[in-house]
C-alpha cells in the first residue's frame, strides 16, 4: 500500500542531539507531528515504513529515528494515495493555527518543494486535539485519514 502518514510524537524531555548529516537539532518538549510518505511496495510500503518507525530495533537512518530513541509515538494517522502528499500535508498543517514548522531541513533534506521541515510543532498539549487537527488536514487534501489500528501491522508492533 502506498500513501502518506503522520506520526504524532510526544517529546517528554528536551531533545538536543546530533541528527546524522543534518547536524545539531533541538526539539522542545511537547507534541510534534512528523510527516512521511511511502510510495513503494513491499519493504517501502506504508505498512513497512510505519512498522519500522514503531520498532525499537533499527539502524538510525531517517532524521526521526534519532528523536524516537527518546520520544514516544502516541498515534499514527495515515491515508492511501497514489501520489506523494507529504509536502502538501506539511504545508496544510503549518497553515493551521497552533502548528509551526520544526527545525530547518528536518525530514526534508530531499524535499523538492522547499518545505522548511517535515516535522511540525503543535502548540496544544492535548494529543486528541492534535490528532483531530491532523485528521482535518488530511481531509482538506481530499484524503481519507485512518488511525494506526486500521493499518495491518504485525501483532507485536504497537503504538508505544
Amino acid at each position: 500500500m502506498r500513501g502518506v502518514y503522520a506520526l504524532i510524537v510526544l517529546v517528554g524531555e528536551p531533545f538536543d542531539s546530533e541528527v546524522g548529516a543534518l547536524g545539531h537539532v533541538v526539539l522542545d518538549p511537547g507534541i510534534w507531528v512528523y510527516v512521511g510518505s511511502a510510495m513503494g511496495r513491499g519493504s517501502t510500503s506504508i505498512e513497512q515504513r510505519v512498522r519500522r518507525h514503531l520498532s525499537d530495533e533499527k539502524r538510525l537512518h531517517w532524521h526521526i529515528d534519532y528523536v524516537l530513541t527518546c520520544a514516544k509515538v502516541v498515534q499514527v494517522v495515515w491515508a492511501e494515495s497514489t501520489s506523494s502528499k507529504e509536502c502538501d500535508l506539511v504545508q496544510a498543517l503549518v497553515r493551521r493555527p497552533g502548528f509551526a514548522a520544526g527545525p530547518r531541513g528536518f525530514g526534508a533534506s530531499d524535499c523538492k518543494r522547499g518545505c522548511t521541515a517535515h516535522i511540525v510543532r503543535a502548540s496544544v498539549d492535548r494529543v486528541h486535539v492534535v490528532v483531530d487537527q491532523v485528521t482535518k488536514a488530511f481531509v482538506a487534501l481530499g484524503l481519507r485519514p485512518r488511525l494506526i489500528g486500521e493499518l495491518h501491522l504485525a501483532r507485536d508492533s504497537q503504538v508505544r
